[in-house]
């Protein structure tokens, strides 16, 4: 009966070393864990941030191509009427030209640079991004 009682009092101290042990795995592994998600998380922060600013510069340079679409639009209607009055060049009036079709290009480079930044941020977070219909249209 004594040396019953030894084995099993050996055995329960094993026993409990190995739950320690496994108690201590665990520990770890949750800290682990833990830092891992605080990583994600200022990572997913640092990428929203970049969204946002990619998102708010494409707004600004919407803004200034359209700006710049009115001028060279303004600026090819006068050069129009000098040429057909005689006072520009035709190759005046053909730099005019390439200017505004330049200024198009940059309003439809910038236009489609808001929607993929939008789309960027539907990605981070799950969510629609506003949608707002746009037709670009000339005279």
């Amino acid at each position: 009966w004594a040396w019953h009682w030894g084995v099993n009092a050996v055995q329960s101290i094993f026993q409990g070393f190995r739950k320690v042990t496994a108690v201590d795995r665990a520990v770890v592994a949750l800290q682990t864990s833990a830092a891992a998600v605080d990583e994600a998380e200022q990572q997913l922060s640092l990428d929203l941030e970049t969204a946002i600013a990619n998102r708010d510069d494409a707004v600004k340079a919407r803004e200034t191509a359209r700006a710049s679409v009115a001028a060279a639009r303004e600026n090819l209607d006068m050069v129009k009427a000098r040429y057909l009055e005689g006072d520009a060049s035709r190759v005046d009036f053909t730099d005019s030209v390439s200017d505004h079709a330049t200024a198009l290009g940059r309003r439809i480079t910038a236009f489609y640079a808001g929607q993929i930044a939008e789309a960027r941020l539907f990605a981070i977070t799950g969510r629609l991004p506003e949608y707002r219909e746009e037709i670009l249209k000339e005279k």
